[in-house]
């Protein structure tokens, strides 16, 4: 792999990229990503992951906020990324034969700009400095138990925190990382996690669900993982319900909670070692979560803010919304918690995830693992939803197992039970599947629009 990556920058130095400049790196090309993000940084180029495959709006819109000097791809996939009018750092007709040196940087350079889809669903770009990427993965390594003969699996697109976090932790514990971006069916994925004998696997609940369903079937001659000890679930939140049912069949379960601002991980919980039920565990060290006010006795659940050492350096091009995030240094997470007195952190949301139905406080974190506890949901989202004469309240989307009896009626009768009348959705809406994004994190503006297309077909 040194081999590669000192190649790779080798072109990149002989096509006239320099440090402190921009080049977008294509997903899409298993191993060669990684080898291109390392030879970028060996060189002090600040590395931009794109999917080749969003919108050419998107795409020009990330070249210009980064003043990109050029792309890393595939052959396969200049055609597609044409349209930027950038130049492909290929090396074809230049020497690359002169090896490039390796850039002395201090540790507040950016080594790359991660962008997501925002509150607008415009890309923005969070700037993270080689110090935040490298300090996250070291305070990381030193809580999640992960080792150095482990075979970690991930199957998580490559241009998403999570991924990088993966790697680099993996790296730094020993361990040999194998990284997926396809999107694949249970099957596919158990099988994925069979053939290559992976001892540890980090990715969304979902999978890690899929991973427990399995298992279980294993005693009526279902799929098994002999070797497999160890499994992270990041990206969405993970329920009681499945920490227990992976620790029944002898797994180390590891809860993470991240954000793209704080370069990987700001919260891990090793369930039965460092355990609180129900919370995401305590901050790794570097990282501190405060309440953005004072919490008072009636309003336990506050908005977060995070500080610490590996905050993002803002978002680029866009110092307003910078400055809407972030003050002297602590970032605004959007989330709505309670900090424990043992430094735990129980979430319950996004902030709009939790409002108030005549005058009593409701989570959809909560209705969302009530429902899951119905052996006929398979999975479900619930959303704050805008409803005449009430304002914001829950609507259940539901995907039931099949062959399962459910209705409304049970659902309701099932949330009144577990949590209150308050908490029962106003709405409830059966779908075939929750369009999730790359982490596993339910896709909001996906499963609306797809609810809103059924309904024009009815």
């Amino acid at each position: 792999m040194k081999d590669r990556v000192v190649g790779r920058s080798n072109v990149c130095a002989a096509s006239g990229l320099v440090q402190g400049d921009a080049v977008l790196i294509s997903t899409g090309r298993g191993n060669d990503f990684w080898i291109d993000m390392f030879a970028a940084w060996r060189l002090g180029v600040i590395a931009v992951p794109i999917d080749p495959a969003v919108n050419m709006d998107d795409l020009r819109t990330i070249a210009a906020k980064t003043r990109a000097r050029g792309v890393l791809c595939a052959a396969g996939q200049c055609d597609a990324l044409s349209e930027l009018r950038l130049p492909f750092v290929d090396g074809d007709g230049i020497d690359c034969s002169k090896v490039a040196g390796v850039a002395d940087l201090p540790a507040g350079a950016t080594a790359t700009i991660l962008f997501t889809s925002g509150s607008t669903g415009q890309p923005k770009g969070a700037i993270l400095s080689h110090g935040a990427i490298l300090g996250n993965a070291l305070s990381t390594r030193e809580r999640i138990g992960l080792r150095a003969d482990d075979r970690l699996l991930f199957v998580i697109p490559f241009r998403f925190v999570s991924a990088l976090s993966h790697v680099l932790v993996g790296l730094l514990a020993g361990a040999e990382v194998f990284g997926f971006e396809k999107i694949l069916m249970q099957s596919d994925f158990c099988q994925l996690l069979a053939h290559h004998a992976c001892t540890a696997y980090g990715g969304s609940p979902m999978q890690a669900r899929w991973i427990a369903e399995y298992m279980e079937q294993f005693e009526h001659g279902g799929w098994a993982f002999p070797r497999l000890r160890w499994v992270m679930s990041s990206g969405d939140y993970m329920q009681e319900e499945l920490a227990r049912r992976l620790r029944n069949r002898g797994l180390e379960v590891v809860i993470a909670y991240g954000l793209t601002e704080v370069a990987g991980r700001l919260c891990v919980r090793r369930v039965d070692h460092e355990d609180r039920p129900g919370t995401v565990g305590r901050p790794i060290a570097g990282l501190a979560l405060s309440y953005m006010a004072p919490a008072t006795d009636n309003d336990a659940d506050t908005l977060l803010a995070v500080r610490g050492d590996f905050l993002f350096e803002g978002y680029v091009g866009e110092p307003e919304s910078s400055g809407a995030a972030m003050g002297e240094r602590v970032f605004r997470t959007g989330d709505v918690g309670e900090i424990n007195h043992d430094g735990s952190v129980s979430l319950s949301g996004r902030a709009d995830d939790v409002f108030k139905v005549a005058g009593s406080k409701v989570s959809c974190l909560s209705i969302a693992a009530a429902l899951l506890e119905m052996e006929a949901v398979k999975e479900v989202a619930v959303l704050a939803r805008p409803y005449p004469m009430l304002g914001m309240a829950p609507h259940a989307y539901i995907v039931s197992r099949p062959s399962a009896e459910i209705d409304k009626g049970k659902i309701l009768r099932h949330i009144r039970s577990t949590l209150g009348a308050f908490h029962i959705p106003r709405g409830v809406t059966f779908v075939a599947r929750i369009p999730r994004t790359g982490s596993g994190k339910v896709d909001r503006r996906a499963l609306i629009t797809m609810v809103e297309g059924m309904r024009n077909a009815a």
